[in-house]
């Protein structure tokens, strides 16, 4: 069960296994139920945060309710619900960056860091997908490049293939499918500004929001993410940091 029962919340019910059992000893609500009597049973089941494909990924949920006594009635007696289908969708999470330098130092950008007037400075700006649990299908991750920013037709991509459209000035990652046994994908393009004289003191924007956007297989789903607009502030870029402001 992809269930992290560590965190889980049983409201006071009593587990065995996958079964949860509340009674009058947990419950006083159900010690004596009269009629018109209402009451509710509220637990949390949190889903673990990496499922591995030993877990189930689709589990039913299942009421059943005995009783020792109904009415002047004392035959034991039993109502059970029908199940209830819970299918998951699949463990999908998107990242981007932009970058001057990886992580190990290597530089993967070129030009003047600060940028400076006049003078061209590339950067490389990474999409990152994680996936498990299901194959994707209809992969896209697409962002938008301000006029300033010149497309320097540089791009790699796992899977798929990175394109870029110049009257709407949309840069598009596209895959028709990610399988599942493929947990990380990764895409990348450069893009470089000349800055001009009223930059000067300013950061500039590189990229608008990049928007990812899959179709769960098994589910049917639609998943999508997002993250939020680059500029030469590259804050995740500890070669880089600190050196974003156009200079003369």
């Amino acid at each position: 069960m992809p269930i992290n029962w560590n965190k889980a919340d049983l409201a006071d019910g009593k587990r065995s296994g996958n079964t949860i059992t509340w009674d009058k000893q947990t419950t006083g609500l159900l010690k004596n139920i009269k009629p018109e009597d209402t009451g509710a049973i509220d637990l949390s089941l949190p889903i673990v945060s990496n499922p591995n494909g030993s877990m189930a990924d689709t589990i039913f949920v299942k009421l059943i309710t005995s009783m020792d006594r109904l009415g002047d009635n004392t035959d034991p007696k039993s109502v059970e619900s029908n199940p209830v289908k819970l299918t998951f969708d699949s463990n999908t999470s998107f990242s981007a960056e932009a970058r001057y330098f990886l992580e190990d130092g290597q530089p993967v950008g070129s030009g003047p860091l600060p940028p400076s007037v006049g003078q061209s400075t590339t950067y490389r700006v990474f999409f990152h997908i994680s996936n498990s649990l299901h194959e994707l299908k209809n992969v896209e991750v697409t962002t938008s490049l301000p006029s300033s920013v010149t497309w320097v037709d540089k791009k790699q991509a796992a899977i798929g293939n990175v394109s870029f459209n110049a009257t709407t000035r949309t840069v598009k990652w596209k895959a028709d499918k990610i399988p599942s046994s493929i947990s990380e994908a990764d895409a990348w393009f450069d893009v470089s500004i000349k800055p001009t004289s009223s930059d000067v003191g300013k950061f500039v924007k590189l990229t608008g929001t990049s928007a990812f956007t899959a179709t769960d297989s098994k589910t049917n789903s639609t998943i999508s993410q997002s993250v939020e607009s680059f500029t030469t502030d590259l804050t995740n870029d500890d070669g880089a940091k600190g050196k974003g402001t156009v200079t003369k």
